[in-house]
């Protein structure tokens, strides 16, 4: 068959010609076995991975700091405390040094070495005790590095908290792996003081989730009944602000009223006191005035 029919038979499309030197070098190649990949073992989980839960958890964490001030505390009165039964002991033994023979010296030394060994005994054990809680406390109990809250929602309304490290795949139910959960964002939610992440796994998603998702109201009735709220609240102190005004000028036309008459009495009083013949003439005339016309 010719080329120009081959052309016709495939619509004018040229068929480029097979290149038998390249099938050739291919079937001759050999094919190498891949090198056999690397199987990665998973991760086996620490005891740092597992999750805390306490009763006690938020309690824990509000009085750590109260608690660390409280170990500064106990630090330094037990250091005073060693130091001034040390100090003491030194000189009561050089006092007695020389009222005594070597032996009794010695004896003397041994035993307050001995007093200030158990001294120093008494103080560091209840100290290193309240120390090696808060340890214990500060790496399992609190939320530092990725360690972080984390509140599981249940479908009988309970809620779980506790704190554990945060993951890209997290188990809702630590010890089912079918409840895994995927952590797409973990600062949906984060803790108002200190701005760390607060994860939130509801138990029928598989991704985290945001507790405001159904519970904000976009219509904004809670904006708009703090403002009347607030303009009830400034309306009434106006008018309270108001009455009060007008009770204060009514109080001043009183008071000045008050002053006025107490004025005309002071007067009135310094005449008679300044002029009493006068005023007796004056109150004669008027009462021999008015008797003749009271008998009429």
């Amino acid at each position: 068959m010719s080329d120009d029919v081959k052309q016709e038979m495939n619509f004018g499309r040229r068929i480029p010609e097979p290149d038998t030197n390249s099938q050739v070098s291919q079937i001759g190649q050999v094919e190498q076995p891949s090198s056999p990949s690397k199987v990665v073992q998973p991760k086996k989980e620490s005891i740092w991975d597992k999750p805390v839960v306490s009763k006690e958890l938020f309690t824990e964490i509000n009085l750590f700091v109260p608690q660390i001030i409280g170990l500064v505390f106990s630090i330094l009165i037990g250091l005073a405390t060693i130091l001034i039964t040390r100090v003491m002991s030194i000189g009561l033994a050089e006092d007695l040094k020389g009222q005594v023979t070597a032996e009794i010296y010695q004896t003397l030394s041994n035993n307050f070495n001995t007093f200030n060994s158990f001294v120093l005994i008494g103080v560091c054990v209840p100290i290193l005790i309240y120390a090696g809680f808060l340890l214990v406390k500060f790496l399992f109990l609190l939320p530092r590095k990725d360690r972080n809250v984390v509140v599981r929602i249940f479908n009988a309304r309970a809620i779980l908290f506790s704190v554990e490290n945060i993951k890209s795949k997290m188990l809702f139910n630590p010890r089912d792996k079918k409840t895994e959960v995927m952590v797409d964002n973990p600062s949906k939610h984060y803790d108002y003081l200190n701005g760390r992440p607060v994860l939130f796994l509801d138990q029928e998603d598989r991704v985290n989730v945001s507790v405001l998702r159904n519970e904000v109201d976009p219509s904004g009735k809670g904006r708009d009944i703090d403002s009347m709220v607030g303009n009830a609240l400034h309306t009434g102190y106006e008018i309270c602000r108001e009455q009060l005004s007008k009770k204060e000028d009514s109080s001043k036309i009183i008071l000045i009223l008050l002053i006025v008459i107490l004025a005309a009495i002071a007067l009135v009083g310094m005449g008679v006191i300044s002029m009493p013949d006068t005023i007796t003439s004056n109150i004669a005339t008027l009462v021999g005035a008015a008797a003749p016309a009271v008998a009429a």
